[in-house]
């Protein structure tokens, strides 16, 4: 009887893990499709600004051939021939600037590696390290659960207050590959390196073993005194 409450309960303390997380992950999305919002705003009013000066030059080269009405010769027919290849190059930025500017797909998907991202900069940038984000454009980020993306932020931000606090770390890499029907997430530093068995009994490692345990994936660390460390996460 006591064995099946504490069962329930624990049952319970998960389901409302899961429900805080995806709450934590929808509150990031929100803040950041603001910020993208604005950004779609700004891609209108630029592309109505490039159509309507390209508009003008439309008008221009117009008047320009309509000047050439009437009259004949070789000199003609080749200006003619230049203004009407304009014609032809204008139309090509028009549908270039077109789909460019407002061919945006505003998904879930698209905003969780700005999330990354947004995490990057606010957390290496003030230490002065430099850094690179890299994912395939091939992985759907719509596949994998909320909770499964806030775990997997929780250790990516585990690990770079890591390298912050240990590493001495002056550069990070970043990447999510599609493997198979998994993603590795692999997060590499320049720094002085460690001893891997000794940071796995660290409190940060175990934060990250934890959260990786209920994303049900797997994890190893590969790393050389002065020569920088890398974690590889692969979940499915």
């Amino acid at each position: 009887m006591l064995q099946r409450r504490n069962n329930r309960k624990e049952l319970e303390y998960q389901e409302g893990q899961q429900k805080s997380n995806e709450e934590i992950f929808n509150l990031m999305l929100a803040q950041q499709g603001k910020l993208e919002e604005g950004k779609h705003l700004a891609k209108q009013r630029i592309s109505e600004e490039l159509h309507d000066g390209i508009l003008s030059r439309l008008f221009g080269l117009r008047l320009s051939l309509d000047s050439l009405n009437n009259k004949h010769g070789k000199d003609v027919e080749k200006l003619r021939s230049s203004y009407i290849d304009q014609l032809k190059d204008l139309g090509k930025e028009i549908r270039k600037i077109s789909h460019d500017l407002n061919n945006e797909n505003f998904t879930q998907g698209s905003l969780y590696p700005d999330v990354l991202r947004k995490l990057l900069k606010d957390q290496l940038e003030p230490q002065q390290v430099t850094y690179e984000f890299l994912y395939d454009q091939e992985i759907n980020w719509d596949l994998i659960s909320n909770s499964k993306k806030v775990h997997v932020y929780r250790i990516i931000q585990e690990c770079l207050m890591n390298i912050n606090k240990h590493a001495n770390a002056k550069h990070i890499t970043v990447t999510f590959k599609s493997k198979d029907a998994s993603v590795q997430l692999t997060i590499e530093d320049d720094g002085i390196g460690m001893d891997a068995t000794k940071a796995k009994s660290g409190i940060g490692m175990k934060n990250i073993k934890s959260r990786v345990a209920q994303i049900a994936g797997s994890y190893k660390i590969i790393s050389k005194i002065n020569l920088g460390t890398q974690i590889q996460i692969l979940f499915n």
